[in-house]
């Protein structure tokens, strides 16, 4: 609940004029969740750290957004917790989406 509690805070957050939509569906042993938005996007420089503890874009459209940069970096050491996947796919000025995939644990 709290990753994707993130997930769409920030893609709402980041997100002025747009979409966001939220995917679920069942994917082999597991299930797959998708928040995609159609905001400011992540640079490619970024989105290699964007889930390190404190991390803060120095874009200024981001900066524009109040944050301590730790949301997405317990967002990840949940789902490590979790036993789950986490991708993102993001183009700066289209939008981002983050994917978390759930294993079936036995």
């Amino acid at each position: 609940q709290e990753i994707m509690q993130n997930f769409i805070t920030n893609a709402i957050k980041y997100t002025e004029e747009g979409i966001v939509t939220i995917h679920a569906r069942q994917v082999k042993n597991g299930v797959q969740f998708a928040v995609s938005d159609t905001g400011i996007g992540i640079s490619k420089g970024d989105q290699a750290r964007v889930f390190d503890k404190f991390f803060r874009s120095e874009d200024y459209r981001t900066r524009q957004q109040n944050g301590t940069g730790l949301g997405l970096h317990v967002t990840r050491k949940l789902a490590q917790l979790a036993h789950a996947e986490i991708r993102l796919d993001s183009e700066l000025g289209s939008g981002s989406t983050f994917t978390i995939y759930f294993p079936n644990l036995k």
